[in-house]
């Protein structure tokens, strides 16, 4: 039987962990070749490893996305090495907690470099191949921070706003060439960094975050795994320029409120 996603080659940005690693592994069992990518070796390789131990077939580059140049090399060394490249899920990415104020100009450039320019420089170096072969797809994770204000997370917000504004005139410019463009929104994801966030609050406040989330849950980053899956599938030929928020149901109420951070 055929699966989801044979025959398709996808690179994954910030596969290391979280939901770069859940995506990575969901990719492969519905017969994607994976091209996984983090700055930290170990991690990126472990992710490697365990889609070849579930049977799949992955190659594992350590990337700074940060960088154009290294970017564009990450693209290349992929169609050297299976031929061609169908998908590219923009997923590395990162917060700092702290007022808009607080933030210094080091540390905005340091957010719009990891969260925003990176999603640029992974369009800008998988268009040529896109338009040459007529198809393709570019899938990239924003943030429920960039859907709505969050406390702490202004900055951070504003560069997954961003994510959405280039997701929707990519789709608009280029749609037409065959190439399809969109974005996920997670809302709060169970990951390593999320946990020590959560966890430095009291267990009131975590309940009182959990009692706002509809589906009465925290997301898991296989939840985002499969709808990413289906969004860089064929299924979803006719889906182009949209974000599509995986939250449990937040995005339906008037705010989600998150604790703020101490002034």
């Amino acid at each position: 039987m055929k699966k989801l996603l044979d025959d398709k080659v996808a690179i994954i940005t910030g596969a290391g962990s979280g939901i770069g690693r859940a995506s990575a592994l969901q990719f492969s069992l519905d017969g994607a070749k994976v091209v996984v990518v983090d700055i930290h070796t170990t991690a990126v390789q472990e992710t490697a490893q365990l889609i070849e131990k579930q049977g799949g077939i992955a190659l594992a580059m350590t990337i700074d996305v940060t960088s154009l140049e290294a970017v564009s090399k990450m693209v290349e060394d992929t169609v050297t090495h299976f031929g061609k490249i169908d998908a590219i899920f923009n997923n590395a990415g990162g917060p700092i907690t702290k007022p808009i104020g607080e933030v210094t100009a080091e540390e905005f450039q340091k957010l719009i470099n990891l969260n925003l320019a990176s999603v640029f420089y992974g369009i800008k170096a998988v268009l040529p191949y896109f338009l040459k072969q007529g198809c393709g797809v570019v899938l990239s994770t924003s943030s429920g921070a960039g859907l709505d204000g969050s406390p702490g997370q202004g900055v951070y917000g504003a560069a997954k706003a961003g994510i959405i504004a280039l997701t929707q005139t990519l789709a608009a410019e280029y749609g037409t060439y065959g190439i399809r463009a969109n974005v996920i929104s997670p809302g709060p994801i169970r990951s390593t960094m999320f946990d020590e966030w959560l966890n430095s609050f009291p267990i009131e406040t975590k309940e009182n975050l959990i009692a706002q989330v509809p589906s009465a849950r925290f997301g898991v980053p296989e939840d985002i795994a499969k709808m990413a899956a289906v969004l860089i599938s064929d299924r979803a030929s006719y889906v182009n320029g949209i974000t599509i928020p995986i939250d449990g149901g937040i995005h339906t109420r008037s705010s989600f409120h998150f604790p703020k951070p101490t002034i």
